[in-house]
């Protein structure tokens, strides 16, 4: 679970981050043709990261983050903690969302799954080249047997760590873009 940062500050940024570099290795199970996708969220994490390390006091929670580039008039830049928080936001709730629509309906292949989960989360910020580069990568995915062989190494119980994923990550990450949006931070422009 994300804790609460003190003084109403959003999820805790060191315990959020932690939560999403245990998404890295879902991301990289889905093959070579994620890896653009895994460079974008390992990046965005990495820039939280250094944003946090600047000041660990004032940066304890990620409303902080946005708030103080929001004063500073710098929230709307490319290389903003502000839009890689958003874009990391987006790129983690296509991961849980492809993994959740093959969790819920065992006859989906892992393409169908990303196809879904991709539509419904990141393809509205996505121009048609960005778009059409996402598709070729998700049809290089994985089959279903072998996504779930790969997960499971280590005997692993992949069901059960699938619930709990669904349980944790996707309220936190409706949390954060609800209040991106309250702060006109949930950008539309596409890339």
């Amino acid at each position: 679970a994300v804790p609460e940062a003190p003084g109403g500050t959003g999820p805790a940024t060191g315990p959020f981050l932690e939560a999403c570099r245990c998404v890295l290795p879902v991301v990289d199970s889905l093959g070579v043709g994620m890896m653009p996708a895994r460079a974008d969220i390992a990046g965005n994490i990495s820039r939280l990261e250094a944003k946090l390390q600047e000041d660990t006091a004032t940066f304890v929670g990620l409303w902080s983050i946005v708030l103080v580039e929001k004063e500073a008039g710098t929230h709307t830049h490319n290389s903003s903690c502000t839009k890689g928080l958003l874009w990391l936001c987006r790129a983690l709730s296509m991961i849980v969302g492809l993994l959740r629509n093959l969790h819920a309906d065992p006859a989906l292949s892992v393409s169908e799954a990303s196809d879904m989960a991709y539509a419904e989360t990141l393809k509205p910020y996505h121009g048609w080249i960005t778009s059409s580069a996402y598709y070729v990568a998700l049809k290089a995915v994985p089959s279903r047997e072998g996504l779930w062989t790969i997960l499971s190494e280590g005997g692993a119980d992949v069901g059960a760590e699938l619930e709990a994923l669904f349980g944790t990550l996707p309220p936190v990450l409706e949390g954060i873009l609800g209040f991106l949006d309250s702060q006109g931070c949930n950008f539309p422009d596409k890339v």
